[in-house]
C-alpha cells in the first residue's frame, strides 16, 4: 500500500512553523507511514498531472487530493474553467483509484498519431480517425488533454448510441504556465455486460488532434480523499468568499457522481473545520490548523478519531521587553 498526495503550498506544509508539523508531516508521524508528497507551492490541478501520470497506482492505495486555493483565484467566476478544475479532478480521481487502460491498448483507424504527445497519448489527427475500447459493466470514462487554443471537437458513442459532443480547446492556463492538463469524461448507466465505446474525431490535424490517453471501467483498486478548499482570510490574490463556496459545491457534486460509479471517493471537508485563528496569513493554515486538517483526513483513513496533541506552552520575554505567552504557530503578547 503506497501513500501519496497532490496539492498546493498548503500541502506542502506552507504556513506550519516546519514541515513535520505540517498536516502532511503530522499523518507521517501518526501513522508510521511514508507519504510520496507531490505537492508543489502555487501549483493548480492542471499543473500536477506529470507527476499523477509519472506514478503507477496499485491496490490499496490511498491518494490525499487538496487543490482549489490558486485555481478558483485564477480562474475567478469563469463557469467553463471550473468545469475543468473538475475535470481535472475527475482524472485525479479515477486514475489513482481504478484499473486504467492505456491509449495503446486500444483500437484505432484513420489517421491516428502515436509519438510525441504528453503522458504517451495517442491523437486523433483527421476527422474521421475513431478510437474504440471496450468497456464493463455500467460505467465507462475516458482520460483525455484539454489543451489551450486546440480546436479539436470528437463525439462518443457508446452500443452504438451518441452521448454527446465535446471540443478538448479550453483556456487552462496556470499561474505556473501549464496551457494543457487532464480531462475526463464518464459515462454511467451502462448497465452489466461488455460495451463498446467509440471516439471519432469530428475536427482535427496534426497540431490540434483528440488526445486519447485512457479508459476506465470504474473498477476499484485504491481510495482517493479529496478535500475541498478554505476560506481565505482576505482574497488579496483573487477570487472570493462566494467562489470558493460554487466550488466547493461542484466538489461535493464530483465526489457524489464518483461514488454513484462506485468509486472509493471521500470528501475530506476542511472549509468547515478551520477558522481566521487557524490561519498564518490569509491564505495558509498555521499549525492549529495544519492539525484540523490533519485530524480530517486522519479520521477518513483510519475511521477513528485522531490523536490528540499536546502544546508545550511558554512564557517569555521578547527583544523588546515585553511579555509573550503561546506554542508554536500561535504566540501572543500578555499584558502584566
Amino acid at each position: 500500500m503506497t501513500y501519496r498526495s497532490f496539492g498546493d503550498s498548503i500541502t506542502a506544509g506552507a504556513g506550519a512553523s516546519s514541515f513535520s508539523n505540517s498536516y502532511i508531516g503530522r499523518l507521517q508521524s501518526d501513522l508510521s507511514i511514508t507519504i510520496d508528497d507531490a505537492a508543489v507551492s502555487s501549483s493548480m490541478v492542471m499543473d500536477q498531472a506529470d507527476a499523477l501520470y509519472s506514478r503507477s497506482f496499485g491496490v490499496g492505495d490511498k491518494t490525499l487530493i487538496m487543490f482549489g486555493t490558486n485555481d478558483q483565484a485564477k480562474y475567478d467566476l469563469d463557469i467553463d474553467k471550473r468545469r475543468y478544475f473538475i475535470d481535472g479532478l475527475r482524472a485525479f480521481s479515477f486514475w489513482s483509484s481504478t484499473v486504467c487502460t492505456l491509449a495503446p491498448a486500444m483500437s484505432y483507424s484513420g489517421a491516428v498519431a502515436t509519438s510525441g504527445l504528453a503522458w504517451g497519448s495517442y491523437g486523433l489527427s483527421a476527422p474521421g480517425a475513431k478510437a474504440a475500447f471496450t468497456s464493463v459493466g455500467d460505467v465507462a470514462a475516458l482520460g483525455s488533454i484539454r489543451q489551450y487554443g486546440n480546436s479539436s471537437q470528437f463525439k462518443v458513442t457508446i452500443d452504438g448510441i451518441v452521448k454527446g459532443t465535446f471540443n478538448t480547446g479550453g483556456d487552462v492556463r496556470t499561474i505556473l504556465g501549464r496551457s494543457y492538463g487532464p480531462m475526463c469524461l464518464a459515462f454511467s448507466g451502462l448497465g452489466a455486460g461488455n460495451h463498446i465505446v467509440e471516439v471519432e474525431a469530428i475536427s482535427a490535424n496534426t497540431t490540434n488532434p483528440v488526445f486519447i490517453h485512457w479508459a476506465s471501467s470504474g473498477v476499484c483498486n485504491g481510495s482517493a480523499f479529496i478535500a475541498n478548499i478554505p476560506h481565505a482570510v482576505a482574497y488579496t490574490y483573487g477570487g472570493s468568499s462566494t467562489n470558493v463556496d460554487n466550488y466547493n459545491a461542484a466538489i461535493l457534486a464530483l465526489i457524489n457522481e464518483l461514488i454513484s460509479y462506485g468509486i472509493s471517493v471521500r470528501l475530506a471537508g476542511v472549509v468547515a473545520a478551520l477558522n481566521p485563528s487557524d490561519m498564518f496569513d490569509n491564505v495558509h493554515p498555521n499549525d492549529s490548523g495544519h492539525i484540523k486538517i490533519r485530524g480530517i483526513f486522519y479520521t477518513l483513513i483510519t475511521g477513528n478519531a485522531p490523536p490528540v496533541i499536546l502544546f508545550e506552552t511558554k512564557t517569555y520575554i521578547g527583544s523588546d521587553g515585553l511579555f509573550y505567552i503561546g506554542a508554536a504557530g500561535s504566540v501572543k503578547k500578555i499584558d502584566v
